[in-house]
């Protein structure tokens, strides 16, 4: 069996952690096991699941709350743990912080995976530090990910530069989303809205990357041709 150690999955059940439980729930779990490191005391989007699946979830001082307890941290999990894995799986926002690549390098984890999952940086606080590490962590990268992956081209090429990257799109399980006209009935009855109204929606996270307000534009032009109408978002954000 082959154990991999996963870094990047956060307490909200957003697009990564979508991502990563979908692809995880069609694998075959006899032959590969998954660990994961997380930074915060709050539980991960499906840890249980994970943890039912055999896996184990390490907490991890995160580097911007206390860098010294971190990196000491670091240094004592990859010296006690590092030779049990077959590979690590970095889901990445930015390449402001790659210490899990760095850490798996030194303690000779062979497959090291550097997953591109956005194609610019919105996090709060530290804008001009982050691009900066961000633009010198992007020369060397190749120098610590043996494989990088992109959930689209501008995602890859923002996060990789000039270096080579395979774009792995996005998959959906389908059959979570077929039609059920019972769940039509009471989701319109909760809302109040009629039967004949028409309406459109949106899941996901708001941010520029996400590009909300062109939703807006799009549905002021639905609004204008079909007044019984309403739009629906699903979703937070900065």
């Amino acid at each position: 069996m082959r154990r991999i150690l996963v870094t990047g999955l956060t307490e909200n059940p957003g697009g990564v952690e979508s991502y990563f439980i979908n692809l995880h729930r069609h694998l075959d779990h006899k032959k590969l096991k998954f660990d994961l490191i997380k930074h915060t005391d709050q539980p991960l989007a499906y840890e249980d699941e994970l943890k039912a699946a055999g896996g184990t979830v390490f907490f991890l001082s995160g580097r911007r709350k206390n860098p010294l307890l971190h990196y000491r941290d670091y240094q004592i999990f990859f010296r006690r743990y590092g030779s049990r894995y077959d590979g690590i799986y970095c889901n990445l926002l930015s390449l402001a912080n790659i210490d899990d690549l760095k850490f798996a390098r030194r303690y000779g984890i062979p497959l090291r995976i550097a997953h591109a999952h956005n194609n610019g940086d919105d996090a709060v606080g530290f804008r001009r530090l982050r691009a900066g590490l961000h633009r010198f962590h992007q020369n060397v990268i190749d120098q610590y990910a043996t494989k990088r992956l992109a959930c689209s081209e501008s995602a890859g090429k923002w996060m990789f530069g000039n270096h080579s990257f395979e774009v792995i799109p996005n998959s959906i399980d389908l059959s979570r989303f077929h039609y059920c006209g019972d769940m039509r009935k009471k989701m319109r009855a909760r809302l109040g809205l009629s039967d004949h109204t028409l309406v459109l929606g949106t899941a996901g996270r708001l941010a520029v990357q996400k590009n909300p307000l062109f939703l807006i534009d799009i549905f002021k032009a639905v609004h204008n041709r079909f007044p019984d109408s309403v739009f629906l978002h699903l979703g937070d954000g900065p």
